[in-house]
């Protein structure tokens, strides 16, 4: 196979993440940056930005509930605003997490929980059942302090998560994701 470039679009910088939407016959990039912009990539050839979200980001990720779709987004501030994207030419702001984290570097999904890599703050667990009302039901520290990555998965019928840091000493830790567990959100086992 030989990919051949279609079309490009210039965000004026560099561009850390982004996430492909399809509403219809319409395919959308939501694309983390400053601003966050939403790109329509229908046409391959000729990408046209057609939003701006007022959010510095890293990361985003994207949800899919039913009909719904929802964007969040990962801020250089370490919050982590969640939009409705139902209809990505109105973006509808549902609501606004606070880390301590200096970023929110990756976001990933299970059942109803997201987990933030918010850098120096660690990795949080966060129930976003409620979309208007997130609340955070664990967290976890890396000791590297550069909480980067992560992977929820279930393995024997245990809820873990794969947690990958960034820097010098990088490892990937095995965190125990199950909140009936005497162990949850504590490392159970490393790879270096």
């Amino acid at each position: 196979s030989h990919p051949t470039v279609v079309g490009t679009w210039n965000a004026g910088g560099t561009i850390n993440d982004f996430r492909v939407l399809q509403v219809g016959a319409k395919i959308y990039a939501l694309v983390a940056y400053t601003p966050s912009r939403i790109v329509d990539v229908t046409d391959p050839a000729h990408p046209v930005t057609v939003g701006e979200l007022p959010e510095s980001t890293y990361g985003v990720g994207l949800e899919t509930r039913g009909d719904k779709f929802y964007a969040y987004w990962g801020e250089r501030s370490g919050a982590c605003p969640v939009y409705d994207v139902t209809d990505p030419l109105h973006p509808q702001l549902l609501s606004r997490f606070q880390t301590a984290g200096s970023g929110v570097d990756a976001i990933t999904f299970n059942d109803g929980n997201a987990y933030l890599n918010a850098w120096d703050g660690g990795l949080y667990r966060v129930d976003y059942n409620d979309l208007r009302a997130p609340k955070v039901t664990g967290q976890w520290a890396s000791p590297i302090g550069y909480s980067h990555a992560s992977a929820p998965t279930t393995a024997g019928g245990r809820k873990l998560v794969l947690h990958g840091d960034e820097g010098p000493g990088a490892q990937l830790t095995v965190v125990d994701a199950d909140p009936s567990s005497r162990t949850y959100m504590q490392a159970i086992g490393q790879y270096q």
